[in-house]
């Protein structure tokens, strides 16, 4: 995740980038991800912002430092912003700057409750996300 100025964490813009175009499909109640087409995904501790198409909620899919992949809904629960992975957890867009663990817990900053986590699990080649 690159460093955001003052004024981008004010207006609360994220880092992360936006999932490929057909990098992804939404079937049923689960999101199909192809980590071929996201090369952010590749790296440990990167991620991809999944959101429009359909979608009920925007996601953050992001490869964890544990090496597994992780998404949660992509919405701090403080004051509504994106997230950004950070480390060994996420964080907040904003000037709260609040952080969670890879499990959605807050470990620190303005937000007092833990941001939704979704299962994900491996099928072939593709990253599923149960919504």
């Amino acid at each position: 995740m690159s460093e955001r100025t003052f004024f981008q964490r004010i207006l609360g813009i994220s880092a992360t980038g936006i999932a490929a175009e057909g990098s992804w499909t939404l079937e049923g109640k689960s999101v199909r991800v192809d980590p071929g087409k996201l090369p952010e995904l590749s790296v440990s501790g990167k991620g991809v912002r999944i959101e429009g198409k359909g979608l009920p909620e925007r996601i953050l899919l992001l490869h964890g430092a544990d090496g597994e992949f992780h998404a949660f809904r992509n919405r701090c629960t403080h004051g509504g912003r994106r997230l950004d992975p950070s480390g060994d957890g996420v964080q907040c867009c904003s000037v709260g700057k609040s952080f969670f663990d890879l499990n959605g817990s807050v470990i620190s900053g303005s937000a007092k409750k833990n941001i939704k986590k979704y299962n994900t699990r491996r099928e072939n080649s593709y990253i599923i996300i149960e919504l």
